[in-house]
């Protein structure tokens, strides 16, 4: 027998290692499939079942490249997830578009099993192979094979199929505990959410039952008081339904009606009053429920007067179901009422009684003072002795200082009755002052004082206003100033000072001011509000010392408060006192000067006719015996009747009308001249109007009817010939 020769079954013998080798690594990855689940809930991505895939199947089946595409959800196409190696991603790529370009790719899908093919240049041979479960397909799996397909056993097919099969579940399980999670993170956020919303829903209640609890003792604390204001109210209260029962009642009420408290409460309010008392009213009741209005009303019950307020009180639907009334026992304050009402029409009587005395006794004085200063003056224009002419200086001071005081009387009648007028003409704020300036410093001088005047640079030239009672302002404060300084000065200075003014000045207008400072003796603190007051003086022995009647600050200060102007005063007891005077006044312009009656302008004697209109005048200071004795040709008619006829006769240039402005016919015989109605006569003759006392109506009826100027007040001799001689036209 030959020996026995192993090298013909070496390489027998290698084979089967190595399919031995296979067969054990095949057993190894069917025992390992259960691993692939056992992390998915904590994977981040699919990528480790991927490569975990492809390590398996490589130790399964040589591959050179081995690549897993997966579905994309949202257009259902593929795209490569995982190559190994990965420079062979293009290779695998572009062999995928050529078996899609084939339809290899999508018959492969329905096979669940390897399919093997050669690539597109038949250089290599591909296996690919599906990765489905029973619900869908996951993916495709690629490989390029590193072996020839025969030597693949089909025992290898097979497993491959299991491992791939079971990466598909490994995948759909990945989706679903991905969805899972995402489903409890969903849910965990919902809890959250809701804990949060049920914890601030808890904190709300109990803020919500905290302030409910606070507003419910509010209420209680409300009720309480109300309750007690209720029975307290020294005001009588009741509450009635609509049938008119006593739903409640404080004490008061049930004392008024004569009942004790207990007794009346559910009671028909008819049954607490007497039938004729109730049924004269009990429409109003109903009135009241019907229209759902409040009533005030007063009535007397029991000789008591009462004051009642009912007022409905309606539910949530706006209907009345029940009315409240209010009821005050008013008999002592009606009494008191009635006691000062009677009182004030005494007052207002006898104040109107003592204003009434006082302008007539003024009027009754006046005149025959007039016609004594009015006669003085005349004589002193005549020859006289010396001694003659110092008696007639002694009755002109005398007269003056009684018509002062009798002026003093009629301005302060004027003004309390609202009487008094005030002219609107323009006028040289320096001349009208000025000359008083100049008056008083003559005076100051002759009692030692120094007097000093100053006119502020941007004092305006000309404004409008009343020039005679700016000049009675002034000469009030500084006669005062002068007459109560017995050592040191007198200091007058004449501006605009807008801000003593309670209110803005329009830029029309100047704050005309004027500030008089003295070094008298002073006005104690107790006394400078009532120095403004009719008939007061400062002090007792100011009264004694230097007289007066306490009129002229009084009338001073109503004076500016009339045209709308304040006066102030500034004392210090033994150093003297500062009085300021501020009035707001229109500057004067151009037009309006043009239209002046030249009452401050200096004038030169005329010799034309004036013809004066005097009904019941006496001689003794008469308008006409005055402009005689200034030089004037004045003809003197005693009514309007005889100086119509006069004017019609021609050659008269002025007319002074003496007459009253109630059927005197003053007016109407200045509508006849201004109508052009007496021929040959110019309708513009000049008219000039003396009254004793005008209103601001008689004032605005004189201007409308024509009149040129009003001299209202007493007559100035001199004053009243200046005037005339200005109002004369001159002579061409």
């Amino acid at each position: 027998m030959a020996p026995f020769n192993p090298d013909p079954y070496e390489d027998r013998i290698r084979c089967l290692d190595e399919e031995r080798r296979r067969a054990l690594t095949a057993l190894e990855l069917a025992g390992s499939m259960g691993t692939f689940a056992s992390a998915l809930n904590h994977l981040e991505s699919p990528d480790p079942i991927l490569y975990e895939t492809i390590r398996k199947v490589r130790a399964l089946i040589r591959f050179k490249t081995a690549a897993i595409y997966l579905v994309n959800e949202q257009d259902a196409d593929f795209y490569l997830a995982a190559c190994s190696p990965s420079d062979g991603r293009q290779y695998i790529e572009n062999e995928v578009d050529a078996l899609i370009a084939t339809f290899m790719f999508s018959w492969s899908l329905g096979r669940s099993k390897p399919l093997i093919v050669p690539d597109s240049a038949q250089r290599e041979t591909l296996l690919i192979h599906s990765l489905t479960t029973p619900s869908r397909v996951r993916g495709m799996f690629v490989g390029v094979l590193d072996e020839s397909k025969t030597s693949i056993l089909d025992s290898y097919l097979s497993l491959l199929t299991v491992i791939l099969t079971g990466a598909a579940q490994a995948l759909e399980s990945y989706e679903l505990y991905g969805r899972i999670a995402e489903m409890n993170r969903r849910l965990e956020r919902q809890v959250e959410d809701r804990s949060r919303e049920l914890s601030e829903t808890s904190s709300r209640l109990a803020r919500e039952r905290i302030r409910s609890e606070a507003a419910d003792r509010a209420l209680e604390e409300k009720s309480d008081t109300i309750r007690a204001f209720f029975e307290t109210s020294q005001d009588g209260m009741v509450i009635i339904d609509r049938r008119g029962v006593v739903l409640e009642i404080n004490n008061r009420a049930a004392s008024m009606f004569d009942h004790e408290m207990k007794e009346v409460l559910g009671q028909p309010l008819r049954d607490l009053l007497s039938d004729d008392f109730f049924e004269e009213r009990k429409d109003r009741y109903l009135g009241i429920m019907r229209r759902g209005e409040p009533v005030r009303t007063e009535e007397s019950l029991m000789g008591r007067r009462f004051e009642l307020s009912l007022s409905p009180l309606k539910d949530g639907r706006g209907e009345v179901v029940r009315v409240a009334c209010l009821i005050r026992d008013v008999t002592e304050d009606r009494e008191l009422s009635d006691a000062l009402t009677t009182a004030r029409d005494e007052a207002r009587a006898a104040s109107k009684a003592k204003t009434e005395f006082l302008a007539n006794m003024s009027h009754e004085l006046r005149t025959p003072i007039n016609g004594i200063m009015g006669m003085t003056q005349l004589l002193l224009a005549a020859e006289l002795q010396e001694d003659q002419q110092e008696c007639c200086r002694d009755i002109m001071f005398s007269a003056g200082r009684v018509l002062r005081i009798v002026n003093d009387l009629l301005d302060l009648s004027s003004l309390e009755n609202g009487r008094m007028a005030l002219n609107e003409v323009s006028f040289s704020t320096r001349r009208v002052f000025d000359f008083i300036c100049k008056t008083f410093a003559e005076e100051a001088r002759r009692k030692g004082l120094e007097f000093h005047c100053e006119f502020a640079p941007d004092l305006a030239e000309d404004l409008v206003g009343d020039p005679d009672r700016l000049r009675q302002l002034l000469i009030n404060i500084v006669h005062n100033a002068v007459t109560f300084t017995r050592t040191g000065r007198v200091d007058v200075w004449v501006g605009e000072a807008p801000e003593l003014l309670d209110a803005p000045c329009p830029e029309s207008c100047a704050a005309f001011a004027f500030t008089v400072s003295d070094t008298g003796p002073g006005i104690p603190e107790q006394h400078r509000q009532t120095i403004f007051d009719s008939f007061t003086l400062a002090e007792e022995f100011i009264t004694k010392r230097s007289g007066g009647s306490g009129l002229g600050l009084a009338i001073s200060r109503q004076l500016a408060e009339r045209m709308n102007g304040v006066i102030t005063v500034e004392s210090e007891e033994g150093r003297g006192s500062v009085f300021k005077v501020a009035v707001p006044l229109p500057r004067s312009t151009p037009e309006v000067g043009a239209k002046l009656a030249s009452v401050h302008a200096p004038c030169t004697p005329q010799c034309g006719r004036v013809l004066t209109v005097e009904k019941g005048a006496s001689n003794n200071g008469s308008p006409a015996r005055l402009l005689r004795g200034s030089g004037l040709a004045v003809e003197k008619a005693t009514d309007c009747s005889d100086a119509l006829k006069r004017i019609g006769d021609g050659g008269c240039e002025l007319v002074v009308l003496s007459v009253p402005l109630i059927g005197g016919g003053g007016l109407e015989l200045t509508r006849t001249i201004r109508g052009g109605a007496i021929n040959g006569v110019d309708r513009n003759l000049p008219v000039l109007m003396l009254a004793e006392d005008v209103s601001e109506d008689e004032m605005r009826r004189c201007l409308n009817a024509g009149v040129n100027a009003v001299i209202s007040g007493p007559l100035d001799a001199e004053a009243f010939v200046r005037t005339v001689q200005g109002m004369i036209p001159p002579r061409r």
